[in-house]
């Protein structure tokens, strides 16, 4: 297994603004038309009738409004990191932007490397030279994947990975196991604890308390 930090000191800030203010005096259901929307219908009803269709989100889960109901997804969120290394670094979500890739800069001593899920911009600081590298070109000519992919096309990438490696035996296709995807779920769930209590989280001591 590739070594992933666990000393990790996290403090997350996140919120329910917008979901918070559109609660007050907002409608308990959300129901459109069917016909003039698209609803995942075999998740939600199996009458896909127009009355079967109207009936399910009135009488089940599905007709919930969003503002309204026990829904505490945050819409937006801060979370800072500390490594054990001493190497920190700050991740920013918020659900108020244009569909866009997510973008990254990783910062060094020399110099630094930005990218927006396009292109990457590499920027030297000794001698101020700058190289720029097109990430975005698909291969047989067709494009990469868009911000409207699923994760700039990593969904789709994981499970086709996933069910080719099964298929053939082959784990060599997958590029992280089961106890790494388990670090980085660890890192999530302490950003969550932390922004629950409100308290800094050491992983260390998290994962002593869980033995």
């Amino acid at each position: 297994m590739t070594e992933v930090t666990l000393l990790l000191v996290g403090a997350g800030l996140r919120g329910m603004t917008y979901a918070r203010h559109a609660r007050a005096g907002g409608a308990a259901g959300c129901l459109g038309d069917p016909e003039q929307e698209f609803w995942p219908l075999s998740a939600v009803t199996e009458d896909h009738t127009r009355e079967g269709v109207l009936a399910a989100p009135r009488t089940g889960p599905y007709g919930r409004c969003v503002y309204a109901c026990d829904n505490d997804v945050v819409d937006h969120q801060v979370v800072t990191m500390e490594f054990a290394s001493g190497a920190s670094c700050s991740f920013t979500m918020s659900a108020f932007t244009p569909t866009e890739q997510h973008r990254t800069r990783l910062m060094g001593t020399h110099g630094f490397v930005e990218g927006d899920g396009t292109t990457l911009r590499v920027v030297d600081f000794r001698d101020g030279a700058e190289e720029f590298i097109d990430t975005g070109a698909g291969t047989d000519g067709q494009p990469g994947p868009s911000a409207e992919d699923g994760h700039g096309g990593g969904d789709e990438a994981l499970t086709e990975a996933f069910l080719t490696a099964v298929a053939t035996g082959d784990a060599s296709l997958l590029l992280s196991d089961a106890e790494e995807s388990l670090a980085t779920h660890r890192v999530v769930w302490a950003a969550e604890h932390a922004r629950t209590t409100g308290t800094v989280v050491d992983l260390a001591d998290r994962a002593a308390a869980a033995v």
